[in-house]
């Protein structure tokens, strides 16, 4: 949610374990997932019945998307279409350096998943 007088946004922390750590802010009917994935780990694969847009703002990995595995870094943008499966990697080679993304869809903040493969 975002304070009109302000401009500031409230960021609520979803998720912080050893896999990742996600943050959800709301804004109008749109919420925007900002995700910290630790070195050597992955998201669950998922589908949902909603579009998605990631924004790669640091690190390395790769994202499965259906059956297609791409490699992602800085400045990538992905569209995941509804009830498209899922999954991001980090495959930095630098020990300990995260992964940084940011998606956004509409829809209430949280881990509205429909699938999962953990």
């Amino acid at each position: 949610m975002v304070d009109v007088v302000t401009g500031r946004s409230t960021w609520r922390v979803v998720v912080d374990d050893r896999r990742y750590a996600v943050l959800d802010a709301s804004a109008g009917p749109y919420t925007v997932s900002k995700t910290r994935l630790r070195h050597g780990q992955q998201t669950r694969g998922h589908e949902h019945d909603r579009d998605e847009v990631y924004y790669f703002i640091g690190g390395y990995g790769r994202m499965t998307v259906r059956d297609r595995t791409f490699e992602v870094s800085t400045d990538v943008v992905v569209y995941v279409g509804p009830n498209e499966y899922h999954r991001v990697e980090n495959t930095s080679a630098i020990e300990g350096a995260p992964l940084w993304f940011v998606s956004f869809f509409v829809g209430a903040p949280g881990r509205p998943e429909v699938t999962s493969d953990d």
